[in-house]
């Protein structure tokens, strides 16, 4: 009489399973195990381009222009395209953020060189306020995490030669 390999009590010849804990038997053959993929690993520079890319959306709404008192934001002027920008950017590496691709990057590298042409035009007007100096920052931001994203997408560090 064969015995249960869990909790010991004897099972009769053909049961399938123990009557105490519900063990398959011995002789009945066990189901594989399901394996448990690791979890996707977030690429710390595709992080880096969506927070930069969204900060440089946002500074749209910061005045670019100001002159006493008066201040205009960035979305009555050329803001409105580094708003535009931001938003393609940032949804870009929202959707990639779990597996940084090359591809990402590249188009990431042409989305913060756009951004900061468009801050560094305004960068030496005399009228120039703090919404340009963020979005100049941010995209510099932007574009060094691109470029060290296409050098290693993944984020992953080089390995010794």
């Amino acid at each position: 009489m064969p015995y249960c390999r869990e909790c010991g009590t004897s099972i009769d010849d053909g049961v399938k399973f123990c009557p105490e804990c519900g063990t398959p038997s011995s002789d009945e053959p066990l189901a594989p195990a399901i394996e448990a993929s690791p979890p996707a690993r977030v690429s710390p520079t595709a992080v880096a381009v969506l927070v930069a890319s969204l900060v440089v959306a946002m500074a749209a709404f910061l005045p670019w222009e100001s002159l006493f008192v008066f201040s205009v934001a960035g979305t009555k002027g050329d803001g409105v395209i580094t708003l535009v920008v931001g938003a393609i950017g940032a949804g870009l590496a929202g959707i990639f953020v779990k597996r940084g691709s090359r591809v990402l990057f590249v188009g990431e590298l042409v989305l913060a060189v756009l951004a900061l042409v468009v801050a560094a035009v305004h960068l030496n007007d005399k009228t120039a306020a703090e919404g340009i100096f963020v979005t100049f920052v941010a995209s510099l931001v932007w574009l060094v995490a691109a470029i060290v994203g296409l050098a290693r997408p993944h984020g992953k560090p080089r390995q010794g030669t």
